[in-house]
Protein backbone atom coordinates (compact mmCIF):
# COMPACT_ATOMS: atom_id res chain seq x y z
CA UNK A 1 0.00 0.00 0.00
CA UNK A 2 1.22 3.64 -0.90
CA UNK A 3 0.02 6.66 0.73
CA UNK A 4 -0.74 9.41 -0.96
CA UNK A 5 1.35 12.69 -1.02
CA UNK A 6 1.66 15.80 -2.77
CA UNK A 7 2.55 16.43 -6.41
CA UNK A 8 6.38 17.90 -6.23
CA UNK A 9 6.21 21.43 -6.78
CA UNK A 10 9.68 23.02 -7.32
CA UNK A 11 9.97 27.01 -6.33
CA UNK A 12 10.66 29.51 -9.10
CA UNK A 13 14.06 30.86 -8.21
CA UNK A 14 15.41 34.34 -9.10
CA UNK A 15 18.15 33.29 -11.39
CA UNK A 16 15.38 31.23 -13.34
CA UNK A 17 13.23 34.44 -13.28
CA UNK A 18 13.64 35.61 -17.43
CA UNK A 19 13.65 31.69 -18.11
CA UNK A 20 9.78 31.07 -17.06
CA UNK A 21 5.96 32.57 -17.91
CA UNK A 22 3.35 33.11 -15.43
CA UNK A 23 -0.12 31.80 -16.37
CA UNK A 24 -2.70 34.28 -14.59
CA UNK A 25 -6.38 33.95 -14.27
CA UNK A 26 -8.23 36.19 -11.77
CA UNK A 27 -11.82 34.66 -11.87
CA UNK A 28 -13.03 36.92 -14.76
CA UNK A 29 -11.52 38.94 -17.56
CA UNK A 30 -11.46 42.65 -16.65
CA UNK A 31 -9.50 41.52 -13.54
CA UNK A 32 -7.32 39.69 -15.13
CA UNK A 33 -6.52 42.47 -17.41
CA UNK A 34 -5.74 44.53 -14.69
CA UNK A 35 -3.48 42.30 -12.79
CA UNK A 36 -1.59 41.86 -16.14
CA UNK A 37 -1.40 45.40 -16.40
CA UNK A 38 0.51 45.04 -12.79
CA UNK A 39 2.88 42.11 -13.98
CA UNK A 40 3.61 44.26 -17.21
CA UNK A 41 5.26 46.83 -14.60
CA UNK A 42 7.06 44.49 -12.79
CA UNK A 43 8.57 43.06 -15.84
CA UNK A 44 7.17 39.42 -15.24
CA UNK A 45 6.51 37.62 -18.70
CA UNK A 46 3.25 36.14 -18.33
CA UNK A 47 0.08 35.15 -20.41
CA UNK A 48 -3.25 36.28 -18.94
CA UNK A 49 -5.50 33.54 -18.88
CA UNK A 50 -8.84 35.89 -19.19
CA UNK A 51 -12.03 34.31 -18.19
CA UNK A 52 -13.48 30.70 -18.14
CA UNK A 53 -15.72 29.25 -20.92
CA UNK A 54 -17.68 26.09 -21.03
CA UNK A 55 -15.21 24.20 -22.95
CA UNK A 56 -12.51 24.51 -19.96
CA UNK A 57 -15.00 22.62 -17.61
CA UNK A 58 -15.68 19.63 -20.50
CA UNK A 59 -11.78 19.10 -20.56
CA UNK A 60 -11.47 19.90 -16.57
CA UNK A 61 -14.08 16.92 -15.99
CA UNK A 62 -11.88 15.00 -18.24
CA UNK A 63 -8.82 14.77 -16.30
CA UNK A 64 -9.98 15.70 -13.09
CA UNK A 65 -11.43 13.61 -9.67
CA UNK A 66 -15.24 12.76 -10.68
CA UNK A 67 -17.77 14.67 -8.30
CA UNK A 68 -15.78 18.11 -7.09
CA UNK A 69 -16.20 21.82 -7.62
CA UNK A 70 -16.97 23.20 -10.60
CA UNK A 71 -14.33 26.54 -9.96
CA UNK A 72 -11.85 23.67 -10.33
CA UNK A 73 -12.87 22.31 -13.22
CA UNK A 74 -13.15 25.25 -15.05
CA UNK A 75 -9.35 26.65 -13.94
CA UNK A 76 -7.57 23.10 -14.63
CA UNK A 77 -8.70 23.25 -18.22
CA UNK A 78 -8.47 26.30 -19.03
CA UNK A 79 -4.67 25.80 -17.76
CA UNK A 80 -4.06 22.25 -19.41
CA UNK A 81 -6.03 24.11 -22.74
CA UNK A 82 -3.66 26.91 -22.67
CA UNK A 83 -0.31 24.29 -21.79
CA UNK A 84 -2.16 22.42 -25.19
CA UNK A 85 -2.11 25.69 -27.40
CA UNK A 86 1.33 26.58 -26.36
CA UNK A 87 2.17 23.24 -27.46
CA UNK A 88 0.74 23.46 -30.39
CA UNK A 89 1.99 27.08 -31.38
CA UNK A 90 5.71 26.52 -30.41
CA UNK A 91 6.46 22.76 -30.59
CA UNK A 92 7.62 22.58 -27.41
CA UNK A 93 7.61 19.40 -25.50
CA UNK A 94 5.73 18.99 -22.95
CA UNK A 95 8.22 18.77 -20.69
CA UNK A 96 10.08 21.88 -21.91
CA UNK A 97 6.16 23.93 -20.91
CA UNK A 98 6.48 22.73 -17.46
CA UNK A 99 9.98 24.15 -16.63
CA UNK A 100 9.31 28.20 -18.52
CA UNK A 101 6.22 27.68 -17.41
CA UNK A 102 4.15 28.31 -13.78
CA UNK A 103 0.63 29.09 -12.75
CA UNK A 104 0.19 31.28 -9.75
CA UNK A 105 -2.82 31.67 -7.60
CA UNK A 106 -3.76 32.22 -4.08
CA UNK A 107 -3.51 29.22 -1.25
CA UNK A 108 -6.34 27.68 -0.12
CA UNK A 109 -9.51 29.15 -1.65
CA UNK A 110 -11.95 26.49 -1.06
CA UNK A 111 -14.31 25.08 2.04
CA UNK A 112 -13.87 22.64 4.17
CA UNK A 113 -15.09 20.01 2.07
CA UNK A 114 -12.84 20.14 0.05
CA UNK A 115 -10.14 20.52 2.99
CA UNK A 116 -7.98 22.76 1.46
CA UNK A 117 -7.30 20.95 -1.37
CA UNK A 118 -8.03 22.80 -5.08
CA UNK A 119 -4.46 23.01 -5.48
CA UNK A 120 -3.56 19.24 -5.13
CA UNK A 121 -6.68 19.13 -7.40
CA UNK A 122 -5.24 21.37 -10.18
CA UNK A 123 -1.40 19.52 -10.00
CA UNK A 124 -3.90 16.22 -10.77
CA UNK A 125 -5.63 16.80 -13.65
CA UNK A 126 -3.11 19.03 -15.22
CA UNK A 127 -0.10 15.40 -14.64
CA UNK A 128 -2.83 13.79 -15.86
CA UNK A 129 -2.90 15.96 -19.23
CA UNK A 130 0.66 14.63 -19.48
CA UNK A 131 2.24 18.23 -17.89
CA UNK A 132 3.86 16.27 -15.59
CA UNK A 133 6.21 18.45 -13.05
CA UNK A 134 3.95 21.87 -14.03
CA UNK A 135 4.39 24.20 -11.01
CA UNK A 136 2.09 26.18 -9.27
CA UNK A 137 2.82 29.19 -6.94
CA UNK A 138 0.71 30.29 -4.34
CA UNK A 139 0.34 32.70 -1.66
CA UNK A 140 -1.90 34.04 1.08
CA UNK A 141 -4.67 36.26 0.78
CA UNK A 142 -3.47 38.13 3.69
CA UNK A 143 -1.67 41.76 2.88
CA UNK A 144 0.91 41.15 5.56
CA UNK A 145 2.13 37.66 5.23
CA UNK A 146 5.55 37.96 3.79
CA UNK A 147 6.37 34.31 3.63
CA UNK A 148 9.04 34.11 0.63
CA UNK A 149 12.84 33.53 -0.07
CA UNK A 150 14.88 36.28 -0.45
CA UNK A 151 15.94 33.95 -4.05
CA UNK A 152 12.39 33.64 -5.05
CA UNK A 153 11.66 34.60 -8.35
CA UNK A 154 8.25 36.08 -7.30
CA UNK A 155 7.84 37.85 -4.15
CA UNK A 156 4.54 38.26 -2.37
CA UNK A 157 5.71 41.69 -0.39
CA UNK A 158 3.31 44.19 1.32
CA UNK A 159 3.50 46.56 -1.64
CA UNK A 160 2.96 43.60 -3.98
CA UNK A 161 0.34 42.78 -2.43
CA UNK A 162 -1.55 46.37 -2.18
CA UNK A 163 -1.14 46.60 -6.17
CA UNK A 164 -3.24 43.17 -6.31
CA UNK A 165 -5.68 44.78 -4.20
CA UNK A 166 -6.09 48.08 -6.22
CA UNK A 167 -6.25 46.11 -9.66
CA UNK A 168 -9.03 44.35 -7.75
CA UNK A 169 -10.95 47.07 -6.53
CA UNK A 170 -10.56 49.22 -9.89
CA UNK A 171 -12.09 46.21 -11.60
CA UNK A 172 -15.15 46.52 -9.29
CA UNK A 173 -15.50 50.25 -9.29
CA UNK A 174 -16.14 49.60 -13.51
CA UNK A 175 -18.20 47.11 -12.91
CA UNK A 176 -20.30 48.68 -10.28
CA UNK A 177 -20.93 51.81 -12.39
CA UNK A 178 -21.40 49.54 -15.31
CA UNK A 179 -24.35 47.84 -13.69
CA UNK A 180 -25.75 50.81 -12.48
CA UNK A 181 -26.14 52.11 -16.01
CA UNK A 182 -26.51 50.07 -18.50
CA UNK A 183 -30.52 48.68 -17.89
CA UNK A 184 -31.45 52.60 -18.26
CA UNK A 185 -29.32 53.69 -21.11
CA UNK A 186 -31.27 55.20 -23.87
CA UNK A 187 -29.01 53.92 -26.86
CA UNK A 188 -27.97 50.13 -26.69
CA UNK A 189 -24.28 49.27 -26.31
CA UNK A 190 -23.15 52.89 -25.20
CA UNK A 191 -22.43 51.63 -21.86
CA UNK A 192 -20.46 48.57 -22.86
CA UNK A 193 -19.07 51.01 -25.10
CA UNK A 194 -17.46 52.90 -22.34
CA UNK A 195 -16.52 49.85 -20.45
CA UNK A 196 -14.04 49.30 -23.48
CA UNK A 197 -12.89 52.38 -22.84
CA UNK A 198 -12.63 52.33 -19.63
CA UNK A 199 -10.84 49.11 -19.20
CA UNK A 200 -8.23 50.51 -21.49
CA UNK A 201 -7.34 53.74 -20.00
CA UNK A 202 -7.19 51.75 -16.46
CA UNK A 203 -4.66 49.32 -17.91
CA UNK A 204 -2.34 52.01 -19.04
CA UNK A 205 -2.96 53.68 -16.05
CA UNK A 206 -1.75 50.92 -13.73
CA UNK A 207 1.39 49.80 -16.11
CA UNK A 208 2.68 53.32 -15.25
CA UNK A 209 5.32 54.04 -12.82
CA UNK A 210 2.99 56.49 -11.29
CA UNK A 211 -0.12 54.44 -10.96
CA UNK A 212 -0.83 55.97 -7.48
CA UNK A 213 -1.59 59.02 -9.02
CA UNK A 214 -2.92 58.12 -12.87
CA UNK A 215 -5.60 55.44 -11.31
CA UNK A 216 -7.55 57.64 -9.18
CA UNK A 217 -7.02 60.59 -12.38
CA UNK A 218 -8.53 57.08 -14.58
CA UNK A 219 -11.46 57.14 -12.38
CA UNK A 220 -12.68 60.32 -12.17
CA UNK A 221 -12.16 60.75 -16.36
CA UNK A 222 -14.18 57.65 -16.51
CA UNK A 223 -16.45 58.86 -14.30
CA UNK A 224 -17.63 61.97 -16.67
CA UNK A 225 -17.51 59.20 -19.97
CA UNK A 226 -20.45 57.44 -17.62
CA UNK A 227 -22.46 60.79 -16.29
CA UNK A 228 -22.09 61.55 -20.49
CA UNK A 229 -24.39 58.21 -20.84
CA UNK A 230 -28.27 59.57 -22.04
CA UNK A 231 -30.36 57.76 -19.56
CA UNK A 232 -34.07 57.11 -19.36
CA UNK A 233 -36.21 56.60 -16.29
CA UNK A 234 -37.61 53.21 -16.65
CA UNK A 235 -39.17 51.34 -13.83
CA UNK A 236 -37.75 47.82 -13.77
CA UNK A 237 -37.37 45.12 -11.00
CA UNK A 238 -34.10 44.35 -8.76
CA UNK A 239 -32.25 41.43 -9.03
CA UNK A 240 -29.84 40.67 -5.95
CA UNK A 241 -27.39 37.95 -7.22
CA UNK A 242 -25.00 36.48 -4.58
CA UNK A 243 -23.28 33.04 -3.45
CA UNK A 244 -20.22 31.38 -3.76
CA UNK A 245 -16.73 33.44 -4.59
CA UNK A 246 -16.11 31.80 -7.89
CA UNK A 247 -19.40 31.58 -9.64
CA UNK A 248 -20.95 34.95 -8.36
CA UNK A 249 -17.98 36.90 -9.34
CA UNK A 250 -17.20 34.96 -12.59
CA UNK A 251 -19.63 36.84 -14.70
CA UNK A 252 -19.62 34.79 -17.43
CA UNK A 253 -19.64 31.39 -18.63
CA UNK A 254 -18.92 29.69 -14.80
CA UNK A 255 -21.94 31.51 -13.66
CA UNK A 256 -24.30 31.06 -16.94
CA UNK A 257 -23.69 35.14 -17.66
CA UNK A 258 -26.68 35.36 -15.07
CA UNK A 259 -26.56 39.03 -14.68
CA UNK A 260 -26.13 39.57 -18.37
CA UNK A 261 -29.23 37.45 -18.86
CA UNK A 262 -31.11 39.03 -16.36
CA UNK A 263 -30.38 42.88 -17.88
CA UNK A 264 -31.25 41.43 -21.34
CA UNK A 265 -34.74 40.20 -19.66
CA UNK A 266 -35.63 44.03 -18.58
CA UNK A 267 -33.60 44.07 -14.90
CA UNK A 268 -31.39 45.72 -12.41
CA UNK A 269 -29.08 43.89 -10.90
CA UNK A 270 -26.73 43.85 -8.27
CA UNK A 271 -22.92 43.60 -9.02
CA UNK A 272 -20.71 41.06 -7.89
CA UNK A 273 -18.14 42.86 -5.97
CA UNK A 274 -15.29 40.54 -5.80
CA UNK A 275 -13.16 42.95 -2.57
CA UNK A 276 -16.62 42.02 -0.61
CA UNK A 277 -14.73 38.81 0.16
CA UNK A 278 -11.30 40.95 1.00
CA UNK A 279 -13.53 41.99 3.63
CA UNK A 280 -14.59 38.84 4.69
CA UNK A 281 -11.32 37.46 4.86
CA UNK A 282 -10.63 40.16 7.06
CA UNK A 283 -13.33 40.22 9.67
CA UNK A 284 -12.77 36.36 9.88
CA UNK A 285 -9.26 36.45 10.64
CA UNK A 286 -10.02 39.16 13.45
CA UNK A 287 -12.55 37.09 14.62
CA UNK A 288 -10.67 34.16 14.87
CA UNK A 289 -7.89 36.16 16.85
CA UNK A 290 -10.36 37.41 19.60
CA UNK A 291 -11.45 33.82 19.76
CA UNK A 292 -7.91 32.60 20.64
CA UNK A 293 -7.34 35.62 23.05
CA UNK A 294 -10.36 35.17 25.26
CA UNK A 295 -10.49 31.13 25.27
CA UNK A 296 -6.82 29.33 24.08
CA UNK A 297 -4.77 29.00 27.01
CA UNK A 298 -1.56 30.69 25.88
CA UNK A 299 1.11 32.48 27.09
CA UNK A 300 2.11 36.06 26.76
CA UNK A 301 4.41 35.63 24.24
CA UNK A 302 1.59 34.13 22.12
CA UNK A 303 -0.82 36.82 23.22
CA UNK A 304 1.38 39.93 22.09
CA UNK A 305 1.51 37.98 18.77
CA UNK A 306 -2.03 37.70 19.02
CA UNK A 307 -2.88 41.38 19.19
CA UNK A 308 0.30 42.36 17.28
CA UNK A 309 -1.55 40.25 14.14
CA UNK A 310 -5.36 41.41 15.37
CA UNK A 311 -3.77 45.65 15.33
CA UNK A 312 -2.30 44.53 11.39
CA UNK A 313 -5.73 42.96 10.39
CA UNK A 314 -7.49 46.60 11.64
CA UNK A 315 -4.62 48.26 9.64
CA UNK A 316 -5.09 46.04 6.48
CA UNK A 317 -9.02 46.37 6.39
CA UNK A 318 -8.76 50.29 7.15
CA UNK A 319 -6.55 50.54 3.39
CA UNK A 320 -8.70 48.26 1.89
CA UNK A 321 -12.37 50.43 2.81
CA UNK A 322 -10.04 53.53 1.90
CA UNK A 323 -9.20 52.48 -1.23
CA UNK A 324 -12.89 51.19 -1.94
CA UNK A 325 -14.36 54.37 -0.72
CA UNK A 326 -11.97 56.30 -3.01
CA UNK A 327 -12.36 54.24 -6.11
CA UNK A 328 -15.77 53.58 -5.98
CA UNK A 329 -16.71 57.89 -5.00
CA UNK A 330 -14.41 58.68 -8.03
CA UNK A 331 -16.05 57.09 -10.44
CA UNK A 332 -19.66 57.86 -9.11
CA UNK A 333 -20.25 54.18 -8.25
CA UNK A 334 -23.18 54.35 -5.88
CA UNK A 335 -23.40 50.16 -4.80
CA UNK A 336 -24.08 50.27 -1.14
CA UNK A 337 -21.45 48.38 0.24
CA UNK A 338 -22.62 46.12 3.41
CA UNK A 339 -21.02 45.96 6.51
CA UNK A 340 -19.27 42.62 7.32
CA UNK A 341 -19.65 42.97 10.81
CA UNK A 342 -23.37 43.64 10.72
CA UNK A 343 -23.83 40.63 8.08
CA UNK A 344 -22.25 39.06 10.69
CA UNK A 345 -24.37 39.94 13.41
CA UNK A 346 -27.71 39.82 11.01
CA UNK A 347 -27.08 36.37 10.10
CA UNK A 348 -26.02 34.92 13.30
CA UNK A 349 -29.00 33.66 14.96
CA UNK A 350 -29.60 31.30 12.29
CA UNK A 351 -26.20 30.56 11.15
CA UNK A 352 -23.48 30.85 13.44
CA UNK A 353 -21.01 33.77 12.82
CA UNK A 354 -18.16 31.71 13.68
CA UNK A 355 -18.68 28.90 11.15
CA UNK A 356 -16.28 30.19 8.35
CA UNK A 357 -16.86 27.70 5.74
CA UNK A 358 -17.18 29.09 2.18
CA UNK A 359 -18.45 32.57 2.38
CA UNK A 360 -19.74 31.79 5.77
CA UNK A 361 -23.44 33.22 7.45
CA UNK A 362 -23.11 35.69 4.79
CA UNK A 363 -25.20 34.84 2.57
CA UNK A 364 -28.16 34.16 4.63
CA UNK A 365 -27.57 37.12 5.72
CA UNK A 366 -27.80 38.93 2.58
CA UNK A 367 -30.67 37.41 2.10
CA UNK A 368 -32.18 38.87 5.20
CA UNK A 369 -30.80 42.37 4.48
CA UNK A 370 -32.36 42.34 0.62
CA UNK A 371 -35.50 40.73 1.48
CA UNK A 372 -37.33 44.05 1.84
CA UNK A 373 -35.18 45.76 -0.92
CA UNK A 374 -35.22 43.41 -4.07
CA UNK A 375 -37.63 41.50 -6.47
CA UNK A 376 -35.80 38.76 -6.79
CA UNK A 377 -32.84 36.78 -4.96
CA UNK A 378 -30.41 34.27 -6.84
CA UNK A 379 -28.25 32.53 -5.01
CA UNK A 380 -25.43 30.81 -7.04
CA UNK A 381 -22.79 28.20 -6.35
CA UNK A 382 -20.79 24.97 -7.38
CA UNK A 383 -22.84 22.26 -7.93
CA UNK A 384 -22.37 19.87 -4.71
CA UNK A 385 -21.18 22.96 -2.42
CA UNK A 386 -21.00 21.58 0.65
CA UNK A 387 -21.14 25.38 2.24
CA UNK A 388 -23.66 26.68 -0.04
CA UNK A 389 -26.28 23.84 -0.85
CA UNK A 390 -26.57 22.10 1.86
CA UNK A 391 -25.82 24.68 5.06
CA UNK A 392 -26.93 27.84 3.38
CA UNK A 393 -29.94 26.83 1.13
CA UNK A 394 -31.19 24.80 3.82
CA UNK A 395 -31.56 27.68 6.06
CA UNK A 396 -32.48 29.86 3.38
CA UNK A 397 -36.10 28.18 3.94
CA UNK A 398 -36.21 29.40 7.67
CA UNK A 399 -35.29 32.62 5.71
CA UNK A 400 -38.42 32.44 3.32
CA UNK A 401 -40.58 31.41 6.10
CA UNK A 402 -39.86 34.49 8.14
CA UNK A 403 -39.51 37.04 5.19
CA UNK A 404 -42.52 35.70 3.12
CA UNK A 405 -41.76 38.10 0.48
CA UNK A 406 -38.30 37.27 -0.74
CA UNK A 407 -38.27 35.95 -4.25
CA UNK A 408 -35.20 33.69 -3.71
CA UNK A 409 -34.32 30.99 -6.19
CA UNK A 410 -30.63 28.91 -5.74
CA UNK A 411 -28.47 28.20 -8.91
CA UNK A 412 -26.01 25.35 -8.82
CA UNK A 413 -23.28 25.80 -11.94
CA UNK A 414 -21.90 22.64 -13.66
CA UNK A 415 -20.82 23.93 -16.79
CA UNK A 416 -23.51 22.37 -18.53
CA UNK A 417 -27.51 22.09 -18.35
CA UNK A 418 -27.87 26.20 -19.44
CA UNK A 419 -31.02 25.94 -20.79
CA UNK A 420 -32.76 24.06 -17.85
CA UNK A 421 -30.79 26.49 -15.33
CA UNK A 422 -31.86 30.11 -17.20
CA UNK A 423 -35.77 28.39 -17.74
CA UNK A 424 -35.48 28.49 -14.13
CA UNK A 425 -33.88 31.71 -13.54
CA UNK A 426 -37.01 33.35 -16.64
CA UNK A 427 -39.51 31.89 -13.35
CA UNK A 428 -37.69 34.08 -10.95
CA UNK A 429 -38.32 37.05 -13.28
CA UNK A 430 -41.62 36.57 -14.05
CA UNK A 431 -42.67 36.70 -10.09
CA UNK A 432 -39.85 39.61 -10.02
CA UNK A 433 -41.81 41.65 -12.63
CA UNK A 434 -45.05 40.84 -10.72
CA UNK A 435 -43.83 41.22 -7.35
CA UNK A 436 -42.50 44.88 -8.30
CA UNK A 437 -46.04 46.01 -9.92
CA UNK A 438 -47.65 44.73 -7.04
CA UNK A 439 -44.98 47.24 -4.88
CA UNK A 440 -45.46 50.41 -6.91
CA UNK A 441 -48.97 49.91 -6.92
CA UNK A 442 -49.16 49.80 -2.97
CA UNK A 443 -47.14 53.11 -2.92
Amino acid sequence: MKHWKHYDNPPWKEQDRDNVTVLLSVVEPRKSLFVSAFLERTGIKHIDLGGCVYEDATVGKMYGTPGICNPAYFLSGRIIRTLDRIREETGMSKREICDTHVFVCPSGPCSPCRFGMYTQEYFKAINEAGYEGFRIITFSTDIYDMEYSSDDALKFTFMWRINLLLCLIAADAVHARDMEIRPYEKNPGETLGVVGKAERMLHEAIRSPLYLVKIPRALRRIRRMFDAIETVDRKIPKIYITGEIFANNSNGDPSYNLREFCMEQGCEVSPAIFTMRVYFDFHRRMDQTRCALEYDDVDEKERSKLKRFLLRQKIGLGITDHLVKSYFGSIGARTHYPDVDELFRLGHPLYHRRIFGGEGNLEVAEAIEQADHCDGFISVKPFGCMASSSVSDGIQAKVQEMHTNLNFLSVETSGDNVTNVLNRVSMLLFKAKKQYRARMEAS
